[in-house]
């Protein structure tokens, strides 16, 4: 964003110059110039595109985000039912032991 901001600025050049010529030497010379961006609606534009393409980065990310969360509050959802139903059954049917088959406890975000 600063490289464009910069674009729209005038340049100033400030020039010294040593010349010999055919073995003659001693001719100098100073330059001084200024440039004027003339594109200036060009680079406004190219400008005005880059934060659109950052903006839209950034709603790709958040949605990108959301989707994770959905998927990862599903599956411990679907861990959490699960682990319902083989408390049930530990507690009315007694497949297996309570004390031998412990679940690890998770967390929603």
């Amino acid at each position: 964003m600063e490289s464009g901001k910069a674009n729209f600025l005038p340049k100033l050049d400030l020039g010294y110059k040593w010349q010999s010529v055919d073995g003659n030497s001693g001719f100098y010379g100073w330059e001084v110039g200024i440039s004027v961006p003339l594109a200036f609606f060009s680079q406004s534009g190219k400008t005005k595109a880059s934060k659109i393409d950052f903006q839209i980065a950034n709603q790709q990310y958040e949605q990108k985000e959301l989707e994770l969360k959905a998927g990862y509050n599903e599956q411990i959802s679907r861990y959490l039912t699960l682990q319902q139903v083989i408390n049930y059954y530990q507690k009315k049917h007694c497949l297996w032991p309570t004390n031998k088959f412990r679940l690890p406890t998770w967390r929603t975000v």
